[in-house]
C-alpha cells in the first residue's frame, strides 16, 4: 500500500477504493470496516484494518498487489475471453474484461488497471468518453486500442498521450501481450 500516516481519513480511504465518502461512512456505521473519532468527532480508519477489509472484500490497493492488471473492454466477449486467457499465459499479469458501459466504468474504477486494452470501434461505451473518464480521473492507466479501420479519431488521441498503441485488427496476440509488457 501507498506509504503514509498510519491512520486515514474517510476522504483519503474512499479515494484508495475509488468509492464516495458516503460509501465509506455507511461501512463504517454497518460495522464492516473499523474506525474511530478523534478528538474534534472525524472519523480516523487504521491502515491494518483498510488492509483487513480491501483482502476480505476483493478491493485492490494501490501497491498491494504483485500482478500487473490488465482490462480489456471490449463487447465482443468471445474475443475478450480469447484475449484475456492468452494473456494470463503471462502469470504476472490479473486480467479482467467488461462488455457493457456500466461494466466498464465500474472495472475501470474499481480495479484500477495498469493498461486497458479497449476496442476502439466501440459504440457503447465510446471509447472517447473511455479515455475522458481515464483523463479527469488522473488516472495512469495506459491504453492501447484496437480498431479494424484506424482514423483521425484515433491520431488525435494518441497525439495527445491519451493513448500509448493503437493496433490495427486482425491483432497478433503475441504482438499484444509484447505491447502490454512494455507499458508495466
Amino acid at each position: 500500500m501507498v506509504s503514509g500516516p498510519e491512520y486515514l481519513t474517510t476522504h483519503q480511504v474512499a479515494r484508495l477504493l475509488g468509492v464516495s465518502i458516503p460509501t465509506v461512512v455507511n461501512w463504517i456505521k454497518a460495522g464492516r470496516i473499523h474506525a474511530h473519532r478523534t478528538p474534534g468527532g472525524h472519523r480516523r480508519i487504521a491502515r491494518s484494518n483498510l488492509r483487513q477489509f480491501a483482502v476480505k472484500h476483493d478491493y485492490p490497493l494501490p501497491g498491494e498487489s504483485g500482478a500487473s492488471r490488465v482490462l480489456i473492454i471490449d463487447p465482443e466477449r468471445d474475443f475478450s475471453e480469447m484475449v484475456s486467457e492468452f494473456l494470463q499465459r503471462e502469470s504476472r499479469l490479473e486480467v479482467r474484461a467488461a462488455s457493457g458501459a456500466f461494466a466498464a466504468g465500474f472495472e475501470l474504477c474499481r480495479f484500477n488497471p495498469a493498461v486497458l486494452l479497449l476496442d476502439g470501434n466501440m459504440t457503447s461505451p465510446d471509447a472517447g468518453e473511455v479515455l475522458r473518464v481515464i483523463r479527469d480521473s488522473g488516472s495512469q492507466t495506459r491504453v492501447i486500442v484496437w480498431t479494424d479501420f484506424p482514423d483521425r479519431r484515433l491520431d488525435r488521441h494518441l497525439a495527445a498521450g491519451e493513448l500509448a498503441e493503437v493496433m490495427q485488427k486482425p491483432l497478433s496476440l503475441d504482438q499484444l501481450q509484447a505491447a502490454v509488457l512494455r507499458l508495466l
